[in-house]
């Protein structure tokens, strides 16, 4: 019995590693100090994208402290291309659903959650991408941050 607890340790263990192969790109900024997110700050984010051809699905990452107070964080992103085309907008987080309960997945008091940004979404041109993120709340600093992120996926068939 104790010669099948290693292995079977192991195999959990690969299992819960293992890369998404249809994820090209993910990474998180968790540099807010105090959780605080100042206005005006950008975070930055540089997926290389290999395959233009190819639809992807966008998402923003948000992992905030848990007494987030608010239901929604506005967004500035802003999308800039190899060739140095940009396109910016507004987008809104939902973080709280009409019930009131948050939409983010909690343990203890750490909050994540993965919004849609784009969805089926294919680029003009290969290469490196850069996405600037700045908040638009009234709130100057933001509290209760503590990483936003980016991750781009091929989008499913």
């Amino acid at each position: 019995m104790k010669k099948m607890i290693f292995p079977c340790l192991l195999s959990a263990l690969i299992a819960l590693t293992a890369c998404d192969a249809d994820t090209v790109y993910k990474k998180n900024d968790d540099s807010f100090p105090q959780f605080r997110w100042e206005k005006g700050r950008e975070v930055v984010f540089t997926p290389e994208i290999e395959d233009a051809a190819v639809p992807y699905d966008v998402f923003i990452n948000f992992r905030h402290v848990h007494g987030f107070q608010f239901g929604a964080l506005t967004l500035s992103v802003t999308r800039v291309s190899p060739s140095g085309a940009e396109e910016s907008r507004e987008f809104e987080v939902a973080i709280i659903d009409n019930d009131g309960d948050y939409l983010s997945e909690c343990a203890l008091d750490i909050c994540d959650l993965r919004t849609p940004f784009e969805t089926g979404t294919t680029f003009a041109e290969a290469g490196k991408y850069t996405y600037r993120i700045a908040h638009l709340m009234a709130v100057d600093p933001l509290p209760n941050v503590m990483e936003v992120g980016l991750t781009v996926r091929k989008a499913a068939e």
